[in-house]
């Protein structure tokens, strides 16, 4: 446990999300806001959790073109199916090995409820599951949706 100033951070795709201000910034585009490592390691893969939507694909739909891009770049990779921690939604996990650099993608595809797809993309390397792979995680459980206004 460990005390982190976080601010609650509104998305025009309709969602809320606290974010640890003092560990990443956040960078939006028309279609991607990326909550990106302030720190990033030299030499070791690009540290961020990258939510987008997909309006017109449902979870499931969704779920099998991730997996299949995913079997082209990573040697490992498992679909956990549904789950409802730290989110509801389908889990996908990639890797490209166990070593302590190796990258690591994760990604959780929820429900928009408008017959759409929210896409939550986490990527790390190996030996950062537990720093930044734990705060990603306390980020996506004060994930909700919201009525767009």
């Amino acid at each position: 446990k460990e005390e982190t100033l976080v601010e609650l951070s509104h998305s025009k795709m309709g969602y809320v999300i606290y974010v640890d201000k003092e560990m990443y910034d956040i960078v939006k585009d028309d279609e991607t806001d990326r909550i990106v490592a302030k720190n990033q390691g030299e030499g070791l893969p690009e540290v961020f959790m990258e939510i987008t939507q997909i309006l017109d694909k449902a979870p499931n739909a969704v779920a099998a073109n991730i997996e299949n891009q995913l079997k082209e770049e990573y040697p490992i990779v498992e679909n956990r199916g549904q789950v409802s921690d730290p989110i509801n939604g389908i889990l996908i996990r990639a890797t490209t090995g166990q070593e302590w650099d190796s990258k690591v993608a994760v990604y959780y595809l929820v429900d928009n409820t408008k017959g759409g797809t929210f896409v939550i993309k986490q990527q790390y390397f190996f030996e950062a599951a537990e720093g930044h792979g734990a705060r990603f995680y306390h980020m996506l459980k004060e994930f909700q949706i919201v009525e767009e206004e």
